[in-house]
């Protein structure tokens, strides 16, 4: 395994901005960041000009009256800008508000107010975006901010460039023409640097707070797979989103190639074959391949889908389709396959690693040496191994807290920085974590409690599944039942009454004469999203209980 950077090993005492600034005197003509922002279109900057840009972007923050601990929004999609922008902030002490791109301008105004912003970069590729922006300057206007409230917008000249070609008011900005009051101040590893926010799936997301000690911490587990400044790293997660932080942070860290793409290119429109030609002639050797690119490369009849330097495969979010991990390590032979488990409040604290599917069916987690884990009953005791209980951590990468909602904040914690994080497990012997599921999730059947990771488990072995999500739909005499919500394969080939057939022959009777075995089986398209592209188990739920009580009553 590579040693990782030796900017790395300091991160503790750093910024991940001490940490870029030094791998960009390291490595200045090497490229940082690269953008498609479609097939024909690629974006990319090096170290020594995403440097450059991201001084240039602070000092015209400075001139626009912004300070440091003042919270800026940033509303853009994966892009140079975002980078320059997310840099440039940091490089003022100004936290930055992750905001949703493709948010509505009422949307956005409703957090900025929410969170106490002083300002807005939003970066314009559209006309939807210029209506967005004016839009929420009118509207902050119309508040009586217009005075203190500064809004910036990126806008991307040419399109078609091959290099960073971003263009806002700061460009031809000079250091020593700003006055000494308006120098950088002194940022450290305590003060706030980024506020993301929550998938949503268990309700109202919230506003989770870091700062740069315990974004750096987030990093730790990266190096235990490679790394370093020599590697290239394929990421489409929205930057805005936790998952998508890390290709800037692997960036700052490591002096990482940040390899990106716009996210619907990948999640809408299903570009598998793009993405693979992206892999190979960026020479990509790190992928985050989340379920959906995973399926999708299973599907895909190309014979040049072999991205020949890719030695890690990363992917996690939500429950994985088995057999196309079992298709991507037999395709490629020579990758490792790491599943991870996080949350945004955390980072990612558990792993497992795969180089052949031998192993797949194993579904104990890896404990991240940089992390302490306990289960938790109902009552806050700690449960002993083989008991099921709530995943609780704690972490050097913990977040500070919920900005904002000192209510969520203490209803999270717990004495000696312990972090609930509403998902159950099982502790084994050997000491793995078996995830079960969110603690919401949990189907309460008369008097027994089922997690729906078990039943989905089972039934994704079936041939005609493509993917299943198990949700509990009311019931009179037993609270609540079974209901599987499926996605099949082949929607015209899928046979329900056989499927009901399977599944009963699949799970053994109990004690109370009931056994595992849907009640329902409901047939879906596609499941609703959060607004981080997981699926969203409550509206599912919601909208079987609906589809359910209709069957019922006829």
């Amino acid at each position: 395994m590579e040693k990782p950077s030796p900017t790395y090993v300091q991160g503790q005492s750093l910024t991940f901005l001490d940490s870029f600034d030094k791998i960009a005197e390291k490595f200045p003509e090497r490229d940082a960041c690269i953008v498609y922002h479609a097939k024909d279109v690629r974006e990319a900057v090096t170290f020594s000009e995403l440097r450059k840009q991201s001084i240039q972007f602070a000092i015209m923050l400075l001139t626009k009256g912004l300070r440091k601990g003042d919270i800026v929004g940033l509303l853009s999609t994966n892009s140079v800008d975002f980078v320059v922008a997310f840099l440039g902030l940091s490089r003022i002490g100004a936290p930055v508000l992750m905001l949703r791109y493709g948010s509505t301008a009422e949307e956005v105004c409703r957090l900025l107010t929410k969170h106490d912003c002083k300002g807005l970069v939003g970066s314009i590729y559209s006309e939807r975006d210029a209506d967005v922006i004016t839009n929420i300057e009118q509207k902050m206007s119309r508040e009586h901010r217009n005075n203190t409230f500064v809004v910036i917008s990126q806008i991307l000249i040419d399109k078609r460039s091959v290099s960073c070609s971003s263009k806002t008011d700061h460009e031809d900005t000079n250091l020593s023409h700003i006055p000494e009051e308006m120098h950088f101040p002194k940022v450290g590893p305590d003060d706030a640097c980024a506020i993301f926010f929550t998938s949503g799936s268990t309700g109202e997301p919230k506003a989770i707070q870091n700062n740069h000690r315990a974004f750096v911490a987030r990093t730790r587990i990266m190096r235990e797979f490679s790394f370093t400044e020599t590697a290239s790293f394929f990421n489409d997660r929205p930057m805005a989103w936790t998952g998508g932080a890390y290709t800037i942070l692997n960036m700052c860290i490591f002096g990482t190639c940040a390899v990106t793409i716009n996210s619907n290119f990948t999640v809408a429109s299903g570009e598998v074959d793009f993405v693979m030609t992206i892999l190979r002639d960026e020479k990509c050797t790190h992928a985050i391949l989340m379920n959906y690119l995973l399926v999708d490369f299973m599907h895909s009849n190309n014979p040049n889908n072999k991205p020949s330097h890719l030695k890690y495969v990363l992917t996690g979010g939500q429950k994985a389709d088995h057999a196309s991990l079992v298709h991507v390590l037999t395709a490629l032979p020579t990758i490792t396959l790491v599943y991870l488990y996080g949350v945004g409040e955390a980072g990612i604290v558990l792993y497992q690693c795969h180089t052949d599917t031998s192993t797949l069916d194993d579904d104990g987690f890896n404990i991240h040496q940089g992390a302490d884990i306990k289960l938790i009953n109902s009552s806050g005791e700690t449960v002993e191994p083989g008991a099921s209980g709530e995943i609780c951590i704690r972490s050097p990468a913990l977040f500070e807290g919920y900005h904002n909602n000192s209510e969520a904040t203490s209803k999270a914690r717990l004495p000696d920085n312990w972090f609930r994080s509403g998902d159950v497990g099982v502790k084994r012997q050997d000491g793995r974590i078996v995830l079960l599921g969110r603690s919401d999730d949990m189907i309460k059947r008369a008097t027994v409690k089922v997690f729906p990771v078990e039943v989905e488990r089972v039934l994704r072995q079936h041939p005609c599944i493509k993917e299943v999500v198990v949700v509990g739909v009311p019931d009179q005499r037993l609270f609540e039942d079974l209901c599987a919500c499926i996605i099949p394969r082949d929607p015209e080939a899928f046979d329900e009454a056989d499927f009901l057939i399977w599944c009963k022959a699949q799970f053994s009777v109990g004690p109370d004469g009931l056994s595992l075995a849907p009640t329902y089986v409901l047939v879906f398209d596609q499941y609703p999203k959060t607004r981080t592209g997981k699926t969203s188990r409550k509206d599912l739920k919601e909208e079987a209980k609906k589809r359910v009580h209709i069957v019922s009553s006829k």
